[in-house]
């Protein structure tokens, strides 16, 4: 086990990991537990939810924490939360699957514009209400595929991140990683196939260069035989089985947020 995970606490642990991911990626993050930026999660059905600005949430409830703009996820608390049971494995799982959505979404926006206090008001409160809720009354409200938001350029950058970090020791489980049939897809093992050496290959270049161009032709082929599963049809009557558990009110106040929900898990 990595030497920064040989901790006793869960707060402590996550403290290890803002320091993997700087050592290994070069990456500065805040990792946050939602009872430290007032997030109010009884009920959901997540354990942890990657947003951009989520950091404006960080200098609004820990202003002592916060050094200025950077990417940030929040975990799920596990102490005094006894239906989330998660061991240490499970814990560094989640927290590689969050990660890779944070290089998911770095080329697609900028967080260096500092927001006026307005704007940073009015995004923490649509966020906080936005992870109030359950992902699966998202998905139902908005009709978006099971794999929203872990299509095949998440999944490449997956395995290339789970390659970096189990090269310094971290244990990592594919199930607690990647819920496959969770979004309807193929199990990691079978993205990891095919995807070939290309994690190990390109180990040593930037994430963004790593995952550049196109990926291997097995790896594009898996996925495309996947998305047979998720024809129009098959959509929705999956949003129908959904929409048919939540009232009408419920999916028009979800359906504000369509644009704006990023990443949960």
């Amino acid at each position: 086990m990595n030497e920064l995970l040989a901790t006793a606490s869960w707060a402590q642990r996550r403290d290890g990991w803002i320091e993997i991911i700087r050592d290994v990626f070069g990456l500065e993050v805040y990792v946050p537990f939602a009872s430290e930026i007032g997030l109010h999660v009884d009920g959901v059905d997540w354990s942890g939810v990657y947003l951009p600005g989520l950091d404006l949430l960080v200098e609004q409830s820990r202003p002592e924490q916060f050094t200025g703009r950077r990417r940030a996820f929040a975990l799920r608390d596990l102490e005094g939360t006894p239906e989330l049971v998660m061991d240490q494995v499970a814990f560094d799982s989640l927290s590689v699957h969050e990660i890779c959505h944070i290089f998911q979404d770095t080329c697609k926006a900028q967080i260096d514009h500092p927001p006026s206090p307005k704007v940073k008001r009015h995004y923490a409160v649509d966020v906080r209400r936005m992870i109030s809720h359950r992902v699966s009354e998202f998905t139902a409200s908005v009709e978006v595929p099971a794999y929203y938001w872990h299509e095949i350029d998440y999944v490449r950058i997956l395995l290339h991140v789970a390659h970096r970090i189990s090269a310094v020791g971290v244990e990592l489980d594919d199930s607690e990683m990647f819920g496959h049939s969770q979004y309807s897809l193929s199990p990691l093992a079978w993205y990891r196939h095919a995807l070939g050496t290309e994690p190990v290959d390109r180990a040593s270049l930037p994430m963004r260069l790593a995952v550049a161009g196109d990926p291997p032709a097995a790896f594009m082929q898996l996925w495309l035989d996947d998305l047979k599963n998720h024809t129009p049809e098959a959509r929705q009557a999956r949003c129908e089985i959904k929409a048919a558990t939540h009232t009408e009110e419920q999916a028009l106040h979800m359906a504000t947020f369509s644009t704006e929900w990023s990443v949960v898990r």
